[in-house]
């Protein structure tokens, strides 16, 4: 970061009139190398994307700053501390603060009235000062996301045996370490509306991100990643990390605009772009839990949408997408109904029976997964009653996805260990090769996988029944040292690797 500010200074630049800087990944910079990156620049606009930035490190490093954005964890000390004599107010040519909340602990209504304060305190020390809640936060959606359900005795009777079954597993395998270093970590693109990065189920998941939704009023701008929205994402990622604990996720998120009916929808433009970072980044698995409808205004951008989703398909990533819930209407919605090419999960919702949820249409979907009346949260975490449900094929896309990555990694993991355990006893013959998760990585043979896990036939073998291959598995393990955990593991990827189809 520093040489890109020496190589402006060597050019002569004496004034910068924005800075805007990423510095959300971990390990984030330095107060210090903040300060003498920016030495001697008069910077006009400070962004410089960090939480809880030290207020003296933007005084020394931006002492001309007439507009500043300040990224708040949710910690009201750090407010007090902007917001305090000796902080803010020392910078003489200050006339914005925009606040970048992120309600982390407490409550919507507490983390409100933190900021209400903060922005009291700011105009007292500073009269005339305009201050600006950028609107990534509404807090209002997160007081709404874990609203308690009145369906807890249905809940009772249709828990998803599904999700009981491989809710039972992740606690397995979480706790199962790899013999060695994996080939490669199993990353998912979540393309959505951002997440919540202080969500506890996703803490250690994020491996980085881009954003594609812009910010009105702030020249080649966006807003952050880590900055969700209405939750969606969050929710997304949540399940995705709930069936695959060892997945990790790169987060993409889609710009949005508000329709002639209010209802938020997606640019199929920033949906494209989306793609093809996740291309760029070469993951393993694309997660799209949303659907967008050809207007006579977006033909363009869903034609590119559709060549990102081909570019993809060529450079082999497993995607999943969504089905629009439109009953008996033939779906002709995107991502799914992108005719390029036939390497996309098209999924639907199921009930807890295993039947297809009402509103899904079989003929237009390659697999049924759970989502209905899908419990968010591990249902032992708390009482039924309070515990929050959701519904659609967005909720069954991410389970998808999130069964594929299991799917690779417990393949991964039985090749190493096969190979350990081949090298100690000198055999030359492995069962499960590096080849074969080479191999299952392609969308023919995840298909394949899926059905050797045991399928219905009431469904024409598109619900998965997860329990003929996963459920004994921790039961096996009780007890066991870490070597027959891992041999568990290996006799379950053989079983993962069998081809299969059905006519």
């Amino acid at each position: 970061m520093v040489a890109i500010f020496n190589f402006l200074r060597q050019k002569g630049v004496k004034r910068v009139l924005s800075v805007l800087v990423d510095d959300m990944d971990v390990p984030a910079h330095s107060d210090e190398s903040i300060e003498h990156a920016l030495e001697g620049l008069k910077v006009e606009v400070w962004n410089w994307r960090k939480f809880d930035l030290c207020v003296e490190t933007i005084r020394v490093a931006a002492p001309e700053a007439r507009e500043v954005h300040l990224y708040w964890s949710g910690n009201n000390t750090v407010l007090n501390g902007w917001s305090a004599p000796g902080g803010l107010d020392l910078l003489k040519d200050l006339k914005q603060v925009h606040l970048h909340v992120n309600q982390g602990s407490e409550t919507a209504r507490r983390t409100r009235n933190n900021v209400r304060q903060f922005e009291a305190r700011l105009k007292r020390n500073r009269p005339g000062i305009i201050f600006d809640e950028p609107e990534e936060y509404q807090p209002e959606k997160y007081e709404t996301q874990n609203a308690p359900t009145n369906s807890s005795v249905d809940l009772d009777k249709n828990r998803h045996r599904w999700l009981e079954c491989m809710d039972e597993f992740a606690d397995f395998i979480q706790n199962v370490e790899p013999p060695r270093q994996l080939y490669e970590p199993i990353t998912i693109a979540l393309i959505d509306d951002g997440v919540d990065i202080n969500e506890l189920s996703l803490h250690d998941k994020i491996v980085g991100g881009r954003s594609f939704s812009q910010r009105k009023g702030f020249l080649n701008a966006s807003r952050p990643y880590y900055v969700t929205n209405g939750g969606h994402g969050t929710v997304m990622g949540s399940l995705i990390c709930r069936v695959c604990p060892r997945a990790k996720l790169f987060i993409l998120k889609l710009d949005e605009y508000i329709s002639d009916q209010s209802r938020r929808q997606i640019t199929a433009s920033s949906a494209a772009k989306a793609v093809r970072a996740a291309i760029e980044r070469k993951v393993h698995i694309i997660s799209m839990s949303w659907t967008i409808e050809r207007t006579k205004h977006n033909v363009k951008d869903i034609a590119d949408l559709e060549a990102a989703i081909e570019a993809a398909a060529k450079a082999g990533i497993l995607m999943f997408c969504a089905a629009n819930d439109q009953g008996i209407s033939r779906d002709e919605s995107f991502p799914s109904a992108c005719g390029g090419t036939k390497h996309l999960f098209k999924i639907g919702a199921a009930e807890a029976s295993g039947v297809a949820w009402k509103w899904v249409q079989m003929t237009d979907v390659d697999f049924i997964f759970p989502g209905h009346n899908v419990v968010k949260d591990r249902p032992k975490d708390a009482p039924l009653d309070k515990c929050r449900t959701l519904t659609g094929s967005s909720v069954a896309t991410a389970i998808a996805a999130g069964l594929s990555a299991l799917v690779l990694y417990c393949i991964q993991v039985g090749a190493i260990n096969m190979e350990d355990s081949s090298q100690q006893q000198g055999q030359k013959y492995n069962a499960i090769k590096r080849k074969d998760y080479e191999d299952i990585k392609a969308y023919d043979r995840m298909k394949e996988a899926f059905l050797a896990i045991g399928t219905s036939q009431d469904s024409g073998n598109k619900y998965i029944e997860v329990w003929h291959t996963f459920e004994n598995a921790p039961k096996k393990a009780v007890g066991a040292e870490k070597e027959k955990r891992l041999e568990i593991i290996t006799e379950l990827a053989e079983r993962l690797k069998t081809r299969k189809t059905f006519e």
